[in-house]
């Protein structure tokens, strides 16, 4: 493994981070305070984090709904979500945009949409961008379990394996969309079994683990900058939460108790002790502090002038046409 102390340490921050900005965020909206419907991505933080941590300042993510920890991982600051989820005037877009469909071109972090499955053939389409550049940088294209069983993910997967684009397909495969379970909705027991009908590698791994996701994410980039085309890569995950956070949960208790037990946080922080590069007490600090920024983030923009419905119907469309 190449990954350092001090790589571990800070991939437990970005972890932590991301859930602590999902949970707060989601309580601020319940009680008002915030105007964007909260996609927690609870548990699944080892497969943002884990996969961005594999690339390098000038390759391009492409976050789905619930990729929180892919903004974070590329250095998008709370306080600038904030800003979005707020409806504040200095938001990136205005107040347009909601912060899980945002865009950095600076930070590498593409545009989405908001309908479900769409983005993939964007990250494709940025694939295909980079190719026709004749750079060496790749695409990680984020995406659920449900919108791999969109035409959008056969169509852009078909491609990119024809063509060989440097793109990285990534299932956060949390195993149900919505409130409909994959197996339900899936002929093929594993999402990378399709792989071989592009002509790609496909593989299942576990989702949870934060270093493997890292591993398996690092040999799919390092074969996309040989030329040699895109990966299939499903991630075994859960959501902790409900879909979002005015959907109520009705999955059994009893499943959501025992994926706890595998929660990417507690294990990559029981890896740091048990192999003696960090202690409680340090893994309590990261916690502390990372709480501290969201407070200050959140704080920061109290006194931000909020978008009016005016300000919504600006930007829209080109006077004089």
């Amino acid at each position: 493994m190449d990954l350092s102390k001090s790589d571990l340490l800070e991939m437990y921050r970005q972890m932590v981070l991301t859930r602590l900005f999902d949970i707060k965020t989601d309580e601020w909206f319940k009680k008002g305070l915030l105007k964007e419907v909260v996609h927690q991505s609870t548990g699944q933080e080892a497969i943002p984090i884990g996969s961005c941590y594999a690339i390098g300042p000038d390759d391009k993510v492409l976050p789905s709904l619930r990729t929180r920890g892919a903004f974070i991982a590329r250095g998008v600051s709370a306080r600038t979500m904030l800003l979005a989820m707020g409806a504040r005037k200095k938001s990136p877009s205005k107040g347009h945009e909601t912060s899980h469909h945002s865009c950095y071109p600076e930070l590498g972090v593409l545009p989405g949409t908001g309908m479900v499955g769409s983005s993939i053939s964007i990250g494709a389409g940025a694939a295909l961008a980079l190719s026709y550049k004749g750079t060496n940088n790749v695409v990680l294209n984020f995406f659920g379990d449900g919108a791999a069983n969109r035409g959008d993910f056969h169509e852009a997967i078909n491609l990119s394996g024809a063509w060989k684009l440097p793109c990285i397909f990534i299932i956060e495969n949390n195993q149900i969309a919505v409130t409909m379970p994959a197996n339900k909705a899936t002929a093929c027991k594993k999402f990378s079994d399709r792989a071989v009908g592009y002509g790609i590698p496909g593989y299942t791994i576990d989702g949870n683990n934060i270093i493997e996701v890292y591993s398996y994410t690092k040999e799919a980039v390092e074969r996309a900058r040989r030329g040699e085309g895109p990966t299939l890569l499903d991630c075994i995950t859960f959501r902790m939460k409900p879909h979002a956070g005015i959907i109520p949960e009705n999955r059994p208790s009893e499943i959501i108790e025992e994926w706890a037990k595998k929660c990417p946080i507690k294990r990559l922080g029981n890896y740091l002790i048990e192999n003696d590069m960090t202690s409680e007490e340090d893994l309590e600090k990261i916690k502390n502090d990372a709480d501290s920024e969201i407070e200050e983030a959140f704080k920061s923009i109290q006194d931000e002038p909020v978008c009016t419905t005016d300000d919504m119907l600006t930007d829209v469309y080109e006077e004089g046409v």
